[in-house]
């Protein structure tokens, strides 16, 4: 519980906070001041920095840390101490930053309440270019904590129990969805969701402590008539659905773990034009005549739709499309604007089920052409040699008859 150790330091209530923006998270490290910090460094084992390392671990996106000081009436702390700890602060993210995979770690200026700022010792606060008062009350109300960047920060949620973490995540999912712009379902145990809302979730969230999560990338050919766990799943191997898992203990789940979960289901489903261009080729009556062979097995094609996000989305390229319709399709897919350099040219040749498919289907075509030639040349061999056989008795009997007619004259 992140309240409660902190407390344990600072016998003071104080937290972490987790703004959302349109494009960032900021993690806002939210500190009351003390005599005690004098002895305090802030470093990889420190309460503060696991605290938000946990947190942050929870959103794969773009990550900036703001620091918000609070100072008790009878603090004596001066500017160079508050920067020592920023700076602990700051080398603690940094540092940790390639292994959490963040796309940009990026620590913002220190903030202090305005009606607190008097009380810093050796330092005057109109003369700094790094250092920003705000208004203790808007600094906690929702769409009113605006910095000096002008950046706007869509709400802040106090981290200070089990339900606000599941708030951080509810808030998180929103905020993916509305990035993607897509129509989605979401499916909670098998049951469908209303994407306005997340109470049937939350209610999952509260029995279970995991979240299953089902979104729809593509329209598939029929509707799923058994929202069940095995439906979805046979539907999730069909077309394009991304599974998204929580483990049960928040504290433990790694940006690695959701990004290799959310990944791995990408890559692994089937786009639904996939489909439709196998059971083609599967109900051709010609299937097995050579000109059919298909040369060019469909390529996987990698790209990332958001560069701020780790996920990688793939799609496929057929034989005798272009690079082009396929960046059309998948921005009409997506509803976003993509170009060639957000494609991954480095294109291979699928080795899962189709791939494996349409090789087999070679091989079978190539085979029953082999067994064709075989055949037709084991036929030559025999007509030539019935031919022969032919030619023999027939010249017996001719010669048979020519002596029969030399006896009776």
């Amino acid at each position: 519980n992140v309240e409660e150790s902190l407390n344990k330091i600072t016998d003071e209530k104080c937290g972490l906070l987790v703004g959302y923006s349109s494009a960032d998270v900021y993690v806002v490290v939210d500190f009351v001041i003390l005599d005690e910090f004098d002895d305090f460094n802030l470093s990889d084992n420190s309460i503060f920095a696991s605290a938000a390392l946990n947190i942050a671990k929870l959103l794969p996106i773009t990550l900036k840390i703001i620091g918000l000081f609070h100072m008790k009436e009878d603090s004596k702390c001066n500017m160079k101490k508050i920067y020592s700890i920023w700076s602990d602060l700051q080398a603690t993210f940094t540092s940790n930053a390639n292994k959490l995979l963040f796309s940009d770690t990026t620590v913002k200026s220190i903030y202090l309440l305005k009606n607190e700022s008097k009380k810093i010792s050796g330092h005057r606060l109109e003369n700094s270019t790094n250092l920003v008062a705000i208004d203790p009350v808007k600094a906690f109300e929702i769409n009113q904590m605006k910095f000096e960047t002008s950046l706007e920060i869509d709400e802040i949620i106090s981290i200070d129990n089990e339900k606000n973490i599941e708030n951080i995540l509810m808030k998180f999912l929103q905020s993916f969805q509305e990035k993607l712009k897509m129509e989605q379902e979401l499916f909670v145990n098998g049951l469908p969701v209303k994407e306005s809302t997340f109470k049937q979730l939350s209610e999952y969230v509260d029995q279970t402590c995991k979240i299953d999560i089902y979104r729809k990338c593509l329209p598939v050919s029929g509707q799923v008539e058994e929202p069940s766990m095995q439906k979805l799943d046979k539907v999730m191997k069909m077309s394009g659905l991304i599974r998204i898992k929580f483990d049960d203990n928040f504290t433990n789940l790694s940006y690695s773990t959701l990004s290799h979960n959310v990944t791995e289901s990408i890559i692994k489903s089937l786009m639904a034009r996939i489909q439709i261009y196998c059971d083609s080729i599967a109900e051709t009556s010609s299937a097995l005549l050579s000109e059919n062979l298909i040369s060019d097995l469909p390529k996987l094609v990698y790209f990332k739709p958001y560069p701020a996000f780790k996920y990688e989305y793939c799609d496929y390229l057929f034989p005798n499309e272009t690079s082009e319709t396929l960046i059309d399709q998948i921005s009409n897919i997506l509803g976003i604007e993509l170009n060639l350099k957000d494609i991954d040219t480095n294109y291979e040749v699928c080795e899962h089920k189709i791939g494996k498919n349409l090789k087999q289907r070679n091989a079978t075509s190539a085979n029953s052409d082999k067994s064709m030639g075989e055949s037709n040349s084991i036929m030559i061999i025999i007509v030539s040699l019935i031919a022969i056989l032919v030619s023999i008795l027939m010249s017996i009997y001719f010669n048979f008859n020519s002596n029969q007619n030399s006896v009776e004259q």
